[in-house]
């Protein structure tokens, strides 16, 4: 007997996932595709020279961490730890309330697999490093269309709102 699948069910963050199925993509969806293709070497060249920017202007800051990216990496966002003074701080919140403020599209990083409600009941360990970190990570933006300008302008936000604490 076959299993059926339905192509309309929308991806839940906090379910898991279904067993692996053949997918199927629309004419417009294949085009779209193909056009992003075409431009992938210079989107990828891009979203690097703004990580390079990023590393130039924050690398150095005190109280921020950018978090390296491996060879390959297509450098979607640049991920970057504010380090509070004090574990009660919440200082990465901060940040991301004054880049939002500033009209910056920008969210903190990942919430760990083993949080989520599906998934707590399998961690079979605790994750303490994980658990004390993830909560600091903040991904700047590094699409081709946010301009060196604004990344400029996001490196000199983050910065201020450091040294405010």
């Amino acid at each position: 007997m076959q299993a059926v699948f339905s192509l309309a069910r929308i991806a839940d963050p906090d379910v898991a996932p279904a067993p692996y199925r053949k997918e199927t993509m629309a004419n417009l969806s294949a085009a779209v595709a193909s056009s992003l293709m075409r431009t992938l070497r210079e989107n990828v060249a891009a979203r690097r020279a703004r990580v390079r920017a990023y590393q130039v202007l924050l690398g150095t800051e005190q109280g921020l961490t950018l978090v390296p990216h491996r060879i390959g990496s297509a450098c979607l966002t640049q991920v970057v730890r504010v380090l509070p003074k004090a574990r009660r701080d919440d200082l990465s919140s901060d940040v991301l309330a004054a880049l939002n403020g500033a009209g910056y599209e920008v969210q903190g990083s990942y919430i760990p697999i083993h949080l989520l409600p599906p998934y707590r009941q399998l961690a079979r360990k605790s994750f303490p490093h994980t658990d004390r970190v993830w909560a600091d990570l903040i991904e700047l933006p590094c699409e081709p269309a946010v301009s060196f300008e604004h990344v400029e302008r996001i490196a000199a936000i983050v910065k201020q709102v450091i040294k405010s604490q």
